[in-house]
């Protein structure tokens, strides 16, 4: 079984890794020296920090990611609502004109009714839960 580093090598090598994430031969001599570990044990060290603050980066890109993620889902449900709603309307303001304009041609309707008609449109709003139109209080607009 692989024995610890003791605390002062292992801040040792912390120090060593924060200076520069890469060895030089001058830097693994020094360190050798100072912690009394050998070479490779210093070289291993060095890799596996590398890798760990790889790791670290990575995890927390993804993070990231996926936070960006969770809000643009969030905001493509609010469009998908707000589209929903535009076409209810459009479909409301479309049929009230087809109506004017079926109405106008077997002349029950005159061309000056149709300002009535639109502000009727005005004040109907689709129940999302019903297909029903209800004529809502002009006030409460």
């Amino acid at each position: 079984m692989a024995k610890r580093f003791e605390k002062y090598q292992i801040d040792l090598l912390e120090a060593g890794f924060e200076e520069s994430e890469h060895l030089t031969k001058e830097k693994k001599i020094y360190l050798r020296r100072v912690t009394g570990l050998d070479m490779e044990q210093i070289a291993s060290w060095f890799r596996r920090k590398r890798a760990w603050k790889r790791a670290k980066e990575s995890r927390g890109e993804l993070e990231r990611i996926q936070n960006e993620l969770q809000q643009n889902k969030n905001r493509e449900a609010e469009l998908e609502e707000e589209n929903r709603h535009l076409k209810h309307w459009l479909t409301i303001i479309i049929c009230g004109l087809i109506i004017c304009f079926i109405m106008a041609i077997f002349k029950k309707v005159t061309f000056d009714d149709y300002g009535t008609i639109l502000e009727y449109i005005n004040f109907v709003d689709l129940d999302p839960c019903s297909p029903e139109l209800t004529r809502l209080d002009p006030e409460a607009h």
